[in-house]
């Protein structure tokens, strides 16, 4: 999904993705030091290696792919699966994967606003 919303970011009127990624970053290392140590080291990873942007490109999936296939297999022995063949389904299925999502986003954040509202939270930057 992170690679659809990256996709058709500017669809969505939402502030520029790389504006974005940079707030969210600093506010992620802000945070770090309330979160436990195997949280705050994969704040740290994702933060500083600009993983939110890398999802733009197929090159930026493939290498995500690659990393949970090495999580799975050192946490999961058993079950361990390689993820990167995925990357040419999704890419054979790219434009209908899209068309999906423009539906559903739009759907999300309308849910998410109200669940927001609902419970009497503040709203989330846009």
């Amino acid at each position: 999904m992170d690679h659809l919303l990256a996709r058709t970011w500017g669809e969505f009127a939402l502030p520029p993705m790389r504006a974005f990624v940079d707030d969210l970053n600093a506010d992620l290392l802000d945070a770090v030091a309330a979160a436990p140590s195997e949280a705050a080291a994969g704040v740290r990873r994702i933060a500083g290696g600009d993983r939110l942007m890398s999802y733009r490109t197929p090159a930026g999936v493939e290498a995500a792919l690659r990393r949970l296939t090495g999580i799975i297999r050192e946490r999961m022995p058993t079950r361990a699966v390689d993820l990167v063949p995925a990357l040419a389904d999704m890419e054979a299925l790219r434009d209908d994967l899209t068309d999906d999502f423009r539906v559903f986003f739009p759907d999300l954040r309308r849910f998410s606003a109200d669940w927001l509202h609902a419970n009497d939270s503040p709203p989330l930057r846009p």
